[in-house]
């Protein structure tokens, strides 16, 4: 059986070891391969390098606020990719704004999650967008 394959993106490298940590120490890490970008625009690269290797993306985690490209744009990237229009998105982001949520929400996320989180939260979160 072939591994499935969920994209972290985020600017800060302890939050995307912090996610990847929390899903590898779950029943989750046993059935996905993990890939890590540092903005939008590798988060993207990573998605298109996955699709044109026929890889199943399961899940995109993403932060909203970071440099190059942020969450909101690349998710509406996804949104308008034919193949995408349907993938999870988890938006992970310490910004709680109700406005902000709410443009996440109306550009396409699946599911919303405030940093800092527990563990056990992230995996409630990824199963619900599974």
């Amino acid at each position: 059986m072939a591994l499935e394959n969920i994209v972290i993106v985020d600017d800060d490298s302890s939050i995307r070891n912090n996610v990847r940590k929390d899903i590898s120490d779950s029943p989750l890490g046993f059935s996905y391969i993990l890939h890590e970008a540092e903005n939008g625009v590798a988060g993207f690269d990573v998605i298109k390098s996955l699709l044109k290797s026929k890889e199943t993306i399961s899940l995109v985690i993403s932060d909203i606020e970071m440099p190059v490209q942020n969450g909101i744009e690349m998710l509406k990237i996804i949104r308008s990719h034919p193949k995408l229009e349907k993938l999870p998105v988890l938006m992970l982001s310490s910004v709680n704004d109700k406005d902000m949520i709410i443009d996440a929400i109306n550009s396409g996320a699946t599911n919303y999650l405030l940093k800092p989180w527990k563990s056990d939260d992230l995996i409630r979160k990824i199963k619900a967008c599974l």
